[in-house]
This record gives structure tokens, C-alpha cells and sequence, in this order.
């Protein structure tokens, strides 16, 4: 089979998210054999196999230093319809080279992956899988965007959809049958404390990237109210990004120094030790100016895998995975005095914090494992191809 994406690691120890790679890593263990089509980077080989997985990287610029459409390096400027344009073309060529040699194709992303795949399976004849992960369904918009996004949804034979919100989007822009169905974590968990430790400070961890929709500023102003209060907590946020100066002046300005501690990017192989160091996760995101929500968010699976309750919001596919009451909170969005009153909770009470933990690491390791989630995304792929 052939996986298209266009976010995938572009060498070994690469920062670029690698949800993808653990996807076809899980594929190939179940006896797929498996090769990946993605844009190439500077610096990036053209072709290689990493972990068992035959990796192609197709051109569609020269330099290469200008092939910076892809992997969080976009630039758009004067070039940036002409660029657009290659890059499609060269991912369709591509794609139909091998589609040709494929049982099926999955595309992860409805545009441009998706479309250029449609077109590709179109000529060749080959069934196409399409694997939505939310911010290509709730941003781009546009009439012609829109258009695009629908042809793709009508020429896949089969449209897996990453959660329920993820599934309305889809369904507003185009009706037939959907397969609900999220990709696994990427941590193996982490040993879970089996105590609760009374009279000590609530420590709270927020891991993702420092962006438009993350609200780590109604974190921030959660604690400062929660403090306030009486409340002895205290906040470590892990990442990086756009907007971690103003978020830091925001947390000077509230008061917090010594309680909000901004650690920046680490390495993904140290995020399990800083889940396993706190006592609850707190991601209170919010829909982006762009549109963008959490369509599923996987860092609330990663917190409950290290036994970690979570605050989160009732906002795109959250709510799939933090069940309100039971594995940990849901605040409304834009709403630092609900945050607070979910700090005060969880404060109040460490032995329901760790049942609330202990509770959501059950739930995902049954759910939301790839052990649980590989079968059943092979299964999909196997019906498509008519294996």
C-alpha cells in the first residue's frame, strides 16, 4: 500500500510530528508492506527506509532550499500559487507512479494529499483511502477550497475520520458513510503513582505547541484566579511557539512567577517523564482565528496513559476522549473561572484526582492504544482494497 502525508518525519530524531510514521510502523507489523510518498525537504533523502518503512520524498522545486511548502515551513510571497501549483502536480505524478504498484492508497489529509491521490486512483484504478485529521476540514474554508474537499470526500471509496467533531465537518460538506477512527499514541505509558499525596502543591502540565487555539493564556489566568483563591498550584508548560513571549509577559504581569514555569521545546523521548512528574494535565483549547480546533488531540491520551487526569474544554474531538466526571474535567471555552474551579477540585481532593487518572488510563489503553487501534485501521484498508 502506499500513505501519502504531507507531515512526516524527514530524517531520524526529526521534530516533525510522527503520528503517521507510528501509523505505517503499526501497518507493517501486521504484515503491510508499506511505502511512504511525502514532500521533500532540504537536506531530506530522496528515498530511505526507516523503520522498516520505505520512505520516497518527491520533488517539486529547485533549489531545494525553496521546498517550503511543507513541514511547518510554508512561505507564501509571489511564488506561492506558482509553488502550489508544482507541488500538486508532482505529488499526482507521483502518486500514479505508485498507485500502479499499490492495493490501495491512503491519503492522510483531505487537500492537498487527498486530492492529489483521488486524481492519481482515478487513472490508475485503485482504490483510495482518505484519513481526515481535523485541520483540513476546519480550516481552508473558502468556495473553491470547499469544492475541492467535497470532489475528494465523493471519489474515496472509503473516508476515515479522526472524531466526532471531525465527522460533523465532514458531514456538512459532503453525506455517505464515514468510519469513525482514531490514530493510537505515540508514548508507551508510564509507571502511574497509586497514591495521593495530601497537603502538597496541585501540579499541572501543559504540553503542545505555543500557538492561535492552544489557551494556554486561560490557563494561565485559571491559576492566577485559582491562587487567588487559596489554591497552592502551580503550572509547567512544556513547548514552544508564536506566541510564548506574550504568554510568559501574561504570566509576569499575572503574578505567577515561580508558578508558571515555561520549560520550551523538549525532545518527544522526555515527554513521558514530564506527564509522569505531574499530578494533571490542563490543554483548555479554544477554535483558532483560522478555524482550527482539536479535532482529537493526543496529548489528553498521552496524560492519561501516564495516569494524569485532564482539564480540557468542550471544544472538537476533546470530549471524545475526556469523559466529564470520570477520567477528568471539561470547562466551556474562553473560561479561566470554570479553570479555576476545576484546579480547586482536583486540588481539594488527591485521592479522587488519582482515581479520576487512573480511570482515564484504563480507558486508554482499551481504546486508544495502536495494540487497540492497528487491527481495526488494517481492517478498513483491507475492505477497501476488497482483500
Amino acid at each position: 500500500m502506499t500513505v501519502l502525508a504531507s507531515t512526516y518525519p524527514r530524517w531520524q530524531g526529526d521534530s516533525v510530528p510522527a503520528f503517521v510514521h507510528s501509523y505505517a510502523v503499526h501497518l507493517h507489523e501486521l504484515g503491510w508492506d508499506v511505502r511512504v510518498l511525502a514532500p521533500h525537504h532540504a537536506g531530506a533523502a530522496r528515498s530511505e527506509r526507516i523503520d522498516g518503512i520505505e520512505v520516497e520524498r518527491f520533488r517539486y522545486w529547485w533549489p531545494a532550499t525553496g521546498e517550503n511548502i511543507a513541514y511547518g515551513q510554508y512561505r507564501g510571497g509571489a511564488l506561492g500559487p506558482i509553488k502550489g501549483a508544482a507541488y500538486t502536480l508532482a505529488q499526482v505524478f507521483s502518486t500514479l507512479r505508485l498507485a500502479r504498484r499499490s492495493d490501495v492508497v491512503n491519503a492522510h489529509w483531505l487537500i492537498p494529499q487527498g486530492f492529489a491521490s483521488a486524481v492519481a486512483c482515478a487513472i490508475a484504478r485503485k482504490p483510495l483511502v482518505v484519513t481526515v485529521h481535523g485541520s483540513d476540514v476546519f480550516t481552508l474554508t473558502g468556495r473553491f477550497s470547499s469544492a475541492l474537499k467535497r470532489w475528494t470526500l465523493g471519489r474515496a471509496r472509503t473516508v476515515v475520520v479522526n472524531s466526532s467533531a471531525t465527522l460533523a465537518a465532514c458531514e456538512a460538506l459532503r453525506s455517505r458513510s464515514y468510519e469513525l477512527l482514531p490514530m493510537g499514541s505515540l508514548l508507551t505509558p508510564a509507571p502511574t503513582r497509586q497514591d495521593a499525596v495530601p497537603d502538597v502543591p496541585l501540579a499541572l502540565v501543559f504540553v503542545g505547541r505555543l500557538a492561535d487555539g492552544k489557551g494556554v493564556d486561560d490557563a494561565i489566568r485559571g491559576v492566577a484566579l485559582a491562587r487567588d483563591r487559596g489554591v497552592d498550584c502551580s503550572l509547567r508548560v512544556v513547548g514552544d511557539g508564536p506566541l510564548r513571549a506574550s504568554w510568559e509577559e501574561l504570566a509576569h504581569d499575572s503574578g505567577l512567577a515561580g508558578h508558571v514555569v515555561f520549560e520550551g521545546w523538549v525532545d518527544p523521548s522526555a515527554v513521558p517523564a514530564a506527564l509522569a512528574a505531574a499530578d494533571a494535565l490542563i490543554a483548555p483549547s479554544v477554535r483558532a482565528a483560522s478555524g482550527a480546533q482539536e479535532a482529537f488531540g493526543l496529548v489528553f491520551v498521552e496524560a492519561a496513559l501516564a495516569g494524569l487526569p485532564a482539564i480540557g474544554t468542550r471544544c472538537g474531538g476533546i470530549p471524545d476522549v475526556v469523559v466529564d466526571g470520570e477520567t477528568g474535567l471539561l470547562v466551556d471555552e474562553r473560561a479561566p473561572e470554570q479553570i479555576a474551579d476545576a484546579i480547586a477540585e482536583l486540588a481539594r481532593d488527591p485521592g479522587r484526582t488519582r482515581r479520576l487518572g487512573l480511570a482515564a488510563r484504563a480507558r486508554a489503553e482499551q481504546e486508544f492504544t495502536w495494540d487497540a487501534l492497528a487491527p481495526r485501521h488494517a481492517a478498513v484498508l483491507s475492505r477497501a482494497a476488497g482483500m
